[in-house]
């Protein structure tokens, strides 16, 4: 909250440099191209840096919430994002322009994007969180007639924070949520068909992020309302 975007260059937690301020939202490096940077503000309101952040430029589109959820396709260098309700919004030349496309989902049942998740497996396919607890597996996500698959079966309707999918495996995912009252990690082994609550005894608190360890798919790293766990 009126923090700004903070740039790290050194692994000090006290050395950082504000490269846009206000409100800082979600952000992104380009994992294979990383001159190209992304730092977000509220609303859809987003920088581009083509230079490592040394400068930067303002690109404003429509739709989204206050904080919208994005994520960066590093491969294909497009950005997936909030919309309005019932639909996702993409950015499709964000390291050049400013061309976005609304995209309408039935299968998101008319819920808001809450999480989003571009898969590092396979081409063109975005996982969707919903607000309404709907998990949606987006294929051709790309193009303006993508294939949508409600993957929500067993999940409880809630409000979705994090999809996590496995490095090389799109069929080990997970699921959080950060209602109380609720179990808020959810796994699943075969993409989606079935879930298993993995919460253990995790106290009834809101769970915000999760990640794989890279080192070890058994074992999973979440930030929480009570700090991080493991």
């Amino acid at each position: 909250q009126d923090n700004g975007s903070h740039q790290f260059t050194q692994g000090v937690v006290q050395n950082t440099t504000e490269v846009t301020g206000g409100d800082g939202a979600f952000c992104h490096i380009d994992q294979d191209q990383p001159q190209y940077q992304f730092t977000s503000y509220v609303l859809n309101d987003f920088y581009r840096s083509t230079n490592s952040g040394a400068t930067w430029t303002n690109v404003v589109t429509s739709g989204g919430d206050f904080i919208s959820p994005t994520d960066y396709d590093d491969l294909n260098n497009r950005m997936y994002m909030n919309d309005v309700a019932g639909g996702y919004r993409r950015w499709d030349d964000p390291q050049t322009g400013s061309t976005f496309a609304g995209i309408s989902v039935v299968a998101f049942g008319g819920g808001n994007v809450s999480a989003v998740k571009v898969s590092p497996n396979t081409a063109n396919r975005v996982f969707f969180g919903l607000d309404n607890g709907r998990v949606v597996r987006v294929d051709n996500a790309h193009t303006a007639t993508p294939t949508s698959t409600n993957i929500s079966t067993g999940l409880p309707a809630g409000y979705v924070t994090c999809i996590e999918v496995e490095t090389g495996n799109d069929n080990h995912l997970l699921v959080t949520f950060s209602n109380y009252g609720v179990n808020s990690v959810w796994e699943s082994i075969n993409g989606g068909t079935s879930w298993t609550s993995v919460e253990g005894n995790l106290p009834d608190m809101p769970v915000r992020w999760a990640l794989f360890n890279p080192n070890n798919n058994d074992q999973v790293i979440i930030a929480t309302e009570l700090g991080v766990w493991s």
